[in-house]
């Protein structure tokens, strides 16, 4: 995962494959390895993204202290499972409107 510490401050994104980082980014490295918790996570990051510009850059010690609130299981624990869950979700949900929208405007007689 990476976080834009310059340019588009505050920006993540879930990498699923190795990548390159200049140094306008950091690397996160996350101990779930699930895509979709990494894109939950990545998401959450992205959020808080407002908060941070030009004056107030997004720096690697701002990063340690950065806080990201998480759904936590009963045992107060990060819920992994509940992240996973929600991603998918949204994945199938934007698949269904896109799906709706390909085949209706496909079925349009000219």
């Amino acid at each position: 995962m990476s976080v834009n510490r310059n340019g588009s401050v505050g920006y993540s994104f879930y990498h699923p494959y190795k990548a390159l980082f200049s140094n306008d980014c950091r690397k996160l490295r996350l101990k779930n390895k699930s895509p979709f918790v990494g894109k939950f996570i990545s998401r959450i990051i992205k959020g808080q993204k407002d908060k941070y510009g030009y004056g107030y850059k997004m720096g690697t010690g701002r990063i340690k202290r950065q806080k990201i609130l998480l759904p936590v299981d009963k045992k107060g624990q990060p819920d992994y499972e509940y992240m996973e869950h929600y991603i998918k979700k949204l994945e199938y949900e934007k698949l269904v409107k896109y799906l709706s929208i390909k085949y209706s405007t496909s079925q349009k007689k000219i």
